[in-house]
């Protein structure tokens, strides 16, 4: 998707990407509320911005002038009157998300077999998008702490079992497992064997009792 298309001409209707990344976007939370500003209401005059937000009509000026200086913002002037045009921070933010989108390809290139991609396919199923730093931390189980592939998308499963489907509890449960001597998918199948097994009731048929009769209810002649 190309944010600068898709919301050019369109009222106050912000994507979900440039809440998340307004930090990396703009300098401050205020510079966003300025643009914010200028995105909704393109007309708008810096005294209206002022009486809005408490700020004076000169720290107006300063805040929209900084944003045209960043390239995040531009004024159009037709005759006597001022438009303002906040489409750069979109193209500043699809640029962003298409750097994003190079550095996890970039990570994923890193481990050969298509290890690390097919996992981040399965992680993501469960989680969502991943950051780069989350691919790094998987790519580093694979690498560093030599887990098997299949053993990581068994941490997997039992997170999800658990509901507790986060980076930390996957790692806990990988290092508990390797505390146990767990190395590989099938070690993980035995032990949960071991497991359901000695939960079971026992299946012998045969179980301690005392009788009711026998001869020590006989009448003593």
């Amino acid at each position: 998707m190309n944010f600068q298309e898709e919301y050019k001409n369109r009222p106050l209707v912000l994507p979900q990407a440039m809440l998340m990344h307004f930090a990396a976007v703009f300098e401050t939370a205020d510079a966003f509320l300025m643009w914010t500003f200028c995105y909704s209401n393109p007309q708008i005059a810096p005294s209206e911005i002022a009486e809005s937000v408490g700020m004076t009509v000169a720290e107006v000026n300063g805040a929209i002038s900084r944003l045209t200086a960043q390239g995040l913002l531009k004024i159009e002037l037709f005759g006597n009157e001022m438009s303002y045009d906040a489409s750069p921070a979109f193209a500043k933010l699809d640029q962003l998300l298409e750097n994003d989108d190079v550095e996890n390809t970039e990570i994923m290139s890193k481990v050969s077999g298509g290890a690390l991609q097919a996992l981040v396919a399965d992680f993501e199923a469960e989680m969502g998008m991943m950051s780069p730093i989350q691919m790094e931390e998987i790519r580093s189980w694979l690498e560093k702490d030599k887990y098997d592939a299949a053993l990581i998308r068994e941490a997997l499963r039992e997170a999800v079992l658990n509901r507790k489907v986060n980076l930390n509890y996957i790692r806990a449960i990988l290092r508990n497992w390797a505390q146990d001597g767990v190395k590989t998918a099938a070690d993980v199948a035995d032990k949960r064997l071991e497991r359901e097994e000695a939960m079971a009731p026992s299946e012998t048929g045969e179980s301690f009792f005392i009788p009711i009769d026998g001869p020590w209810n006989a009448e003593q002649k």
